[in-house]
């Protein structure tokens, strides 16, 4: 059981050897690279880390990929290994903490790794900038099991509070760990005092992250989305069916259809709540992240991009581990023809479920390697570019490299090429 679950994850690195190309790509241009010039010239500051990139702080990122890349000639396949190595840790703790909330036999939680190293998710795992996705999902899980495992002792909370803050100066999305862990710890009915430290803590750490990031760049403004509700719905919906390359928006309905059905199940069999907190916990990320993606891009229209698809595999595992949830006693789980026998709403959520994780499944699979064989042909043309820097026109290195400027570009291009790192190594 254990060498199938293993399948995906070793899909994913031999994706990462087969696809990625050592080229810093769009943000890490001015994202990553002043930190490693800095850790290099040993004048890396607190202030430069913690400079807001977007709406983002991307403090312990920007010290890790400063680490990693100073020691590695600034080589971005070795940052995306690293991504797909905190990947590896994350789904070890989801899986342990499925097994121990769920009480899901093993055989049926095969589907969560092929989800979760769902090759759609391209422009995650070949851009060297998105470890800091990685690195927040790992911290939530980690915040996750801390609550789930901690006792009437301040260890393991403390560790929880720890991954929450190291999640929340990640990027602007690890400010969802808050909500999520609130509402896990409320349903392990953890006490009255550790909900409260939990609430103080995230306020006091949200208002912090908050705290002169001055102006930022915003595609979206706060209000476009009140004053174009449809176009809102419609940009959702596109971005939580994203993880299928078609019928985008009839993969999202089906989803919010099951998600009703196990309300509806739950309300119908009087489910304690507490049985569903892991699954409510990733369903709850996922919807936040979205809505979070909508609100903030709606103007730029691009709910399609392959990097907004890791927070939508973690919806629909939240959808699967509930409905499975539901669906217990265990030992029916063991047996499928049993388990799809029943009530007519059991068959329905049953279907849906196993019908949308194995779409995505398959579909994702051949889609992946398609969109892996574009980026590779993309990231060589890139790399070609920049290694010919000087004869480039600005235009050409903005449209390949670094759209913003290839100006901006072209500087950094003589540094990395006198340190003969990067592509010049």
């Amino acid at each position: 059981m254990c060498l199938v679950m293993a399948v995906p994850v070793g899909l994913d690195f031999w994706f990462i050897h087969s696809y990625a190309v050592n080229v810093p790509f769009a943000d890490s241009w001015n994202g990553t690279l002043p930190s490693i010039r800095a850790m290099v010239q040993g004048r890396l500051t607190f202030s430069l880390l913690w400079l807001p990139h977007n709406e983002n702080r991307m403090l312990v990122p920007n010290l890790l990929q400063a680490f990693v890349d100073s020691h590695t000639r600034v080589n971005s396949v070795y940052d995306m290994y690293l991504s797909a190595v905190l990947m590896t840790i994350t789904l070890a703790l989801l899986i342990w903490l499925a097994l121990r909330t769920t009480e899901i036999p093993l055989i049926w939680l095969v589907p969560i790794p092929f989800l979760y190293f769902s090759l759609v998710q391209v422009g995650n795992l070949l851009w060297a900038f998105q470890l800091a996705w990685m690195l927040i999902l790992l911290c939530t899980l980690v915040c996750l099991c801390a609550l789930e495992a901690g006792g009437s002792g301040p260890g393991l909370f403390l560790l929880a509070c720890l991954a929450a803050v190291v999640a929340s100066y990640s990027s602007l999305q690890g400010l969802l760990v808050w909500p999520v862990g609130f509402v896990y710890a409320l349903m392990r009915a953890r006490s009255r005092f550790l909900l409260g430290a939990w609430i103080v803590l995230g306020v006091a750490v949200t208002a912090f992250y908050e705290w002169h990031i001055g102006n930022i760049y915003t595609v979206t403004s706060p209000t476009y989305a009140l004053n174009h509700p449809v176009l809102a719905v419609r940009f959702l919906l596109q971005l939580m069916g994203n993880i299928v390359p078609v019928h985008h928006t009839d993969f999202a309905l089906i989803l919010l259809g099951a998600s009703a059905l196990v309300l509806w199940g739950v309300l119908q069999r009087k489910v304690p709540a507490s049985r569903l907190r892991l699954p409510l916990a990733l369903w709850l990320s996922g919807l936040l992240f979205d809505i979070m993606v909508t609100v903030g891009r709606l103007q730029l229209d691009a709910p399609l991009s392959s990097r907004y698809t890791t927070y939508g595999l973690v919806f629909l595992i939240g959808v699967y581990l509930g409905a499975l949830t539901l669906l217990n006693p265990p030992h029916q789980l063991r047996s499928l023809p049993g388990f799809l026998m029943g009530r007519p709403w059991r068959s329905a959520l049953t279907g849906l479920v196993l019908a949308a994780v194995v779409a995505q499944v398959v579909w994702s699979i051949p889609n992946g390697i398609e969109q892996g064989r574009a980026t590779l042909a993309s990231r060589d043309q890139a790399a070609l570019v920049l290694r010919d820097f000087r004869g480039e026109p600005n235009a050409v290195l903005a449209h390949d490299l670094y759209p913003p400027s290839g100006a901006y570009v072209r500087g950094w291009a003589s540094w990395l090429q006198a340190r003969h790192w990067s592509v010049f190594a």
